[in-house]
């Protein structure tokens, strides 16, 4: 599983690149999701979507490289986290639907 955020203008986009080069399974896009970090010395609040996307964990790299080609951030959030226990049917189909 990995947490993407992105600019409501860009979330879709990024999925459905993601899926269309079989990096990724799933994507489900959490709108509106309100962000404060600190960036360049100053604080900032703005809106992003945030991203749960469902791939292997050999292809994390691969997903991790090409996100930061297509998304307008210098340092876009991507995190990953390994999904250990689930549904075995629908870890079954993350396999199915990721590339080889």
């Amino acid at each position: 599983m990995v947490f993407i955020t992105a600019p409501p203008s860009d979330a879709v986009s990024i999925a459905k690149k993601l899926i269309e080069h079989r990096l990724v399974a799933c994507v489900n896009i959490v709108r509106e999701v309100k962000s404060l970090y600190r960036w360049e010395g100053r604080v900032v609040k703005i809106m992003k979507h945030y991203s749960y996307v469902k791939t292997r964990l050999d292809l994390l790299r691969n997903l991790i490289g090409y996100v930061k080609e297509i998304h307008p951030y210098e340092a876009p959030e991507i995190i990953a986290l390994n999904i250990s226990l689930g549904n075995p049917e629908y870890v079954m189909w993350i396999e199915e639907n990721t590339m080889k």
